[in-house]
């Protein structure tokens, strides 16, 4: 069985795994431009097409006023792989916890997000979930 192919530096299974850490906490904080600096614009976002800062910034904020408290924890190791010469593919498992007064939702999802180095910083050019199964 031969080895895995060696990724890049920029995309060294440390710095894209850090770089989801970082997102997830970005996610669990109260300013949507901690949010909004991850993404690469226009950004295939969620199903929804290439779409602009405005409308993530948007959608952010209408999910943020929804659930004020978010907790987000990272269940498996970041599985990195090449899709081109200048992008990889982060696959990764989070479970979700999510509070809005007596509103409570929380869950597992999958996301793949697609990276970009542009002017030496990680950028998700897109991004998609898909709910994880309940488990039995």
């Amino acid at each position: 069985m031969s080895a895995p192919p060696q990724l890049p530096p920029q995309f060294s299974q440390e710095r894209v795994s850090k770089f989801v850490q970082d997102y997830l906490h970005a996610g669990e904080g109260k300013y949507i431009t901690p949010q909004l600096r991850v993404f690469a614009f226009p950004v295939d976002y969620f199903g929804r097409g290439a779409v602009n800062s405005q409308f993530v910034r948007s959608d952010v904020r209408r999910y943020m006023r929804r659930w004020p408290v978010r907790r987000y924890t990272l269940l498996e190791p970041v599985k990195v792989t090449m899709a081109s010469a200048e992008t990889a593919v982060a696959d990764f498992k989070i479970g979700f916890n999510v509070r809005g007064g007596k509103r409570r939702a929380g869950g597992e999802t999958n996301i793949r997000i697609t990276l970009r180095e542009i002017k030496g910083q990680l950028k998700i050019i897109a991004i998609e979930e898909q709910h994880a199964p309940e488990q039995p």
